[in-house]
């Protein structure tokens, strides 16, 4: 599967967009362990058409994420399984899309040194161009790490959420498949201020 970099909406309908989500409701937070997709509402009536596509037993309500217009999609049994509807919603249907997770506690969980961190990953999918898009895109040095046994590309590892949340927003209002996750669970990364 590939995820294909989009072009930004125009302005007006990001306006829009998020003057609409400023009347909704906040998106619930996903529950431990559960990972959702979360495709930005751009026509109005991308619920029903959402509906049609995706499986009976998920859950989709429209809601506010992060100043967005939303629809939230929850039900999938696995995060591989959520990240990869979000990449057919993206390529088959053009929808703007990310997903977004909960960090589950471990059991017998080995403390991680250094504060709370946000990681900004956008899922790589073996393509060397993604990464020099990404790094066009964002202006920024851009490394391939490995999360949830897959490679993604690290956009920013910081411990201010602000900032996480508007690359996220930014990335995926260009296309690209994009989450946010504890950097203290990607291998091989210094915590923040380390």
């Amino acid at each position: 599967m590939r995820a294909q970099a989009r072009s930004s909406p125009s302005g007006a309908i990001r306006e829009a967009t998020t003057r609409i989500a400023q009347s909704l409701p906040a998106c619930l937070p996903p529950q431990s362990s559960e990972t959702l997709v979360m495709v930005l509402n751009q026509v109005p009536n991308t619920l029903e058409q959402l509906r049609s596509v995706v499986p009976r037993n998920a859950s989709l309500t429209i809601c506010d994420y992060l100043g967005l217009n939303v629809t939230r999609i929850g039900g999938f049994a696995t995060p591989t399984l959520a990240r990869d509807w979000a990449d057919y919603l993206n390529r088959a249907f053009g929808y703007r899309t990310f997903t977004t997770v909960a960090t589950a506690p471990t059991p017998n969980p080995t403390p991680q040194p250094g504060p709370i961190s946000y990681a900004v990953l956008v899922n790589h999918y073996n393509r060397a161009d993604l990464l020099n898009q990404v790094q066009q895109a964002t202006g920024r040095r851009v490394t391939v790490v490995t999360y949830d046994q897959r490679p993604h590309l690290l956009v920013t590892n910081t411990s201010d959420w602000a900032i996480a949340a508007g690359l996220l927003k930014d990335l995926s209002d260009r296309g690209f498949v994009t989450l946010i996750v504890d950097g203290r669970q990607i291998a091989g990364l210094r915590p923040v201020g380390g």
